[in-house]
């Protein structure tokens, strides 16, 4: 059994020591380059072709590595979540405009028409113009909706990320664009990706988080694909 197999699942990637970060990414290099060239090469000439390259080995072994890189890098960034910070920051924001709304609608009419009798020769006269005031009621509505705000589940951010680069190496190693082909079939009680592609991401996600579900997976590859549209394929080099 290898040594990392028996890893928990609530793994500690922020205090991960160095020889085990190695020991993942050496497993993972080991476990993605047996997959392509069985489910990949095996079907297609021009994979396996490409393959034979040094360079084109090199190059996505270092693409690999960098998935547990990326992996870390948001367990990092989920533990320094910023997002109460913002929340912060947007109800001062919110309580200062709320304020100089209040402090506006102070001011009489009749004060407020001389300004507008000052400056009657201007193209825009007033101070308190409707696209004034609709600009600050904009404000407020704004910092309203930020001091609630979510960043969104953490742990969907930290898949999304991990999956980006999962997506970018498995897209350099077979030379053309990741195939959006969702679809899958049941085997036993569990649903199974029918395309390689996925089923290559759903192994690679799994071996890093195996407390994630195919549903998890293939919900994160979708959102992946609508939010990230391809718009050219990798070098083939």
């Amino acid at each position: 059994m290898n040594e990392v197999e028996n890893v928990s699942q609530e793994r500690d990637w922020l205090a991960m020591p160095s020889e085990e970060q190695e020991l993942l990414e050496n497993e993972l290099v080991d476990l993605s380059f047996e997959f392509i060239r069985t489910h990949h090469a095996a079907r297609d000439p021009e994979v396996a072709e490409r393959l034979q390259e040094a360079a084109v080995r090199q190059r996505g072994e270092v693409l690999l590595r960098d998935i547990v890189l990326m992996r870390v890098a948001a367990a990092f960034e989920e533990h320094h979540d910023d997002v109460e910070v913002v929340r912060q920051e947007a109800r001062n924001a919110h309580k200062l405009l709320t304020e100089i709304r209040h402090h506006m609608e102070k001011i009489p009419e009749n004060v407020r028409g001389r300004l507008d009798r000052r400056y009657s020769n201007r193209s825009d006269p007033s101070f308190f113009s409707f696209k004034i005031e609709n600009a600050l009621e904009e404000a407020i509505r704004y910092y309203a909706r930020q001091s609630r705000a979510e960043r969104g589940r953490k742990a969907d951010q930290v898949l999304a990320l991990t999956l980006s680069q999962c997506i970018e190496a498995l897209q350099y190693l077979v030379g053309r664009n990741f195939i959006r082909n969702f679809d899958t079939h049941a085997a036993g009680e569990v649903s199974v990706f029918l395309h390689p592609d996925c089923m290559f991401c759903e192994m690679v996600l799994m071996r890093l988080d195996p407390a994630l579900s195919h549903r998890q997976v293939k919900s994160a590859l979708k959102t992946h694909f609508t939010k990230n549209i391809q718009k050219k394929a990798p070098s083939s080099r």
